[in-house]
């Protein structure tokens, strides 16, 4: 799942640059919010919305994205553009998570603090669960680990009374039990791609934010100069230096010939 804070600022970079992140849904249901807000019409919604799947997939087959597209258009204008320039945390609930001797622990608290709040600005009457997959979790935790040993992080953190299951069966949401309803915040939390890595930052961990995409990366070692990039960004960037200097170096070769 793609967490987006200022989703009208997302929208319309995606518009702009017709191109779709995360999964295509996520992507569609923002962009016909977008217009919703822009003051179109119901038929001009899906047709707008249309043309961006197609200017992003020119080769979409609309038909077989009727369904999707129908769900975009009907929640439109139900559910508001989300703009937040991040999401609080106080002082006092980052002090229990501080005292979580567990590393994996700390990071999976942070994060399920995180997207509670978030879950419960979208929703008012949330009250504080966490509606996301376990692996889109652990992946903004920088957590990789087993399924067993997943199930012990939220087995700990439940007998700590932090955190609770639902009584449903088939319902695998867990509640948050330690939000400081009210509280000064000390940190605003703006980007859920590596919530495990910030927390760890924020604790003094030695981490970088690529200069590129802005995320936050441990520092392998303390020695030599720090790094610009991540290593997904630092690879593309080679590339895009390579194939300019072999482009080049054609056009050399074609003057010179």
């Amino acid at each position: 799942m793609n967490i987006v804070l200022d989703e009208r600022d997302w929208a319309e970079e995606r518009i702009r640059n017709h191109d779709i992140v995360g999964n295509v849904p996520e992507t569609l249901s923002r962009v016909a919010k977008y217009y919703a807000e822009e003051g179109h019409s119901r038929k001009e919604i899906r047709r707008l919305t249309e043309l961006f799947l197609v200017s992003c997939r020119p080769n979409a087959n609309l038909s077989e994205w009727a369904k999707v597209i129908d769900i975009a258009v009907n929640n439109a204008k139900k559910y508001p553009l989300l703009q937040l320039d991040g999401i609080p945390v106080t002082h006092k609930e980052l002090e229990q998570i501080r005292v979580i001797r567990s590393g994996y622990e700390r990071k999976l608290a942070f994060t399920l603090l995180c997207l509670a709040k978030y879950w419960d600005i979208r929703s008012p009457k949330n009250n504080h669960w966490v509606n996301c997959k376990d692996s889109d979790i652990f992946k903004m935790a920088n957590i990789s680990t087993s399924v067993i040993r997943q199930c012990e992080l939220y087995a700990s953190l439940r007998e700590r009374g932090l955190i609770r299951f639902s009584r449903k069966i088939d319902n695998l949401n867990v509640q948050v039990l330690f939000t400081d309803e009210g509280g000064e915040a000390e940190v605003l939390v703006s980007d859920f791609r590596c919530l495990g890595n910030y927390f760890c930052a924020l604790n003094g961990g030695d981490y970088y934010a690529c200069q590129n995409c802005g995320i936050l990366v441990r520092r392998k070692t303390s020695e030599g100069r720090r790094p610009k990039y991540c290593s997904v960004c630092a690879k593309d960037i080679k590339n895009q230096q390579t194939l300019k200097v072999l482009t080049e170096g054609r056009k050399i070769g074609k003057y010179c010939s």
